[in-house]
């Protein structure tokens, strides 16, 4: 009778302190999208690849972190950071964004075309010289 009070006992401590450890979280989710495939670092550790504009979701622990995109293009030194707060049994969301080859910042002005020469000319006469000369060939015009 002791031996099925222990076990029943220990059985309710079991079932109390495991639902405890449940309720106090200590991660939280981040959610990240990138316009290029990229390399995300998390305070400087690598913890997954990214495909362009495919959001991924990653696990962290709550606290400040320093999230980091890295590009994989060709040969590029392209990077993108942000620090991030998580939030216990919250999910944040980040978009990082590279600058596309060619693109303008936003602060420069736009460049409008600048006139050169105008083509759009006549030559009084020329119409006239061109006919004569179309009805009588091999000769020099007058």
């Amino acid at each position: 009778m002791k031996l099925l009070r222990l076990n029943i006992f220990l059985a309710f401590l079991f079932i109390l302190f495991s639902n405890i450890s449940s309720f106090a979280q200590t991660k939280g989710t981040l959610l990240v999208v990138c316009n290029d495939a990229a390399v995300i670092l998390v305070d400087g550790e690598s913890v997954g690849n990214l495909i362009n504009n495919n959001p991924t979701k990653f696990e962290l622990n709550i606290g400040e972190h320093f999230v980091q995109a890295r590009s994989v293009a060709d040969n590029s030194r392209l990077s993108k950071g942000q620090i991030v707060t998580i939030e216990s049994g919250k999910q944040k969301v980040i978009q990082l964004e590279f600058e596309q080859k060619g693109a303008t910042s936003s602060n420069s002005s736009a460049m409008e075309p600048i006139t050169v020469a105008s083509l759009a000319f006549t030559i009084p006469g020329s119409l006239q010289v061109g006919t004569w000369m179309n009805e009588h060939p091999n000769q020099e015009y007058p």
